[in-house]
């Protein structure tokens, strides 16, 4: 004994623009709520685009940092923002991490400036050392 099941009790008759048929539940008349009131898909379409703008807010015009204390300056600035609904998460989310990007390349530049100066530090006292 085989079930049969009517397609179009269960789905939508309306077709995608593909033209397959649309997978949603119909209503009473046949179509699924979006395809009985196109006005209706209309509408939520542009509810959703518009809650996935992003709102206009004003630039944020922040000088580079060149020391820990610049970033650590800049990092307040737009965590005062951000909590302030003046910019972003998202652009709060993106410049936290090229400040922690910053950090690292901060450190390795300090590194960098400290081992310099130990070797001509070294280089000094070598010189000083072949000469007496």
């Amino acid at each position: 004994m085989s079930l049969r099941v009517n397609v179009s009790s269960t789905r939508c008759k309306a077709r995608t623009k593909a033209g397959g048929l649309c997978k949603a539940r119909p209503t009473s008349d046949g179509f699924c709520s979006i395809h009985s009131d196109p006005e209706h898909g209309a509408e939520l379409g542009r509810r959703s685009g518009e809650c996935r703008r992003l709102p206009k807010s004003a630039l944020l015009a922040l000088v580079p940092p060149k020391t820990a204390g610049d970033l650590h300056n800049a990092l307040g600035q737009i965590f005062s923002k951000v909590s302030a609904g003046e910019v972003d998460v998202k652009v709060g989310r993106s410049l936290a991490y090229i400040a922690s990007v910053l950090v690292k390349t901060t450190e390795l530049s300090d590194h960098e400036i400290r081992l310099r100066a130990i070797e001509q530090m070294m280089k000094s006292i070598k010189s000083m050392e072949d000469k007496g």
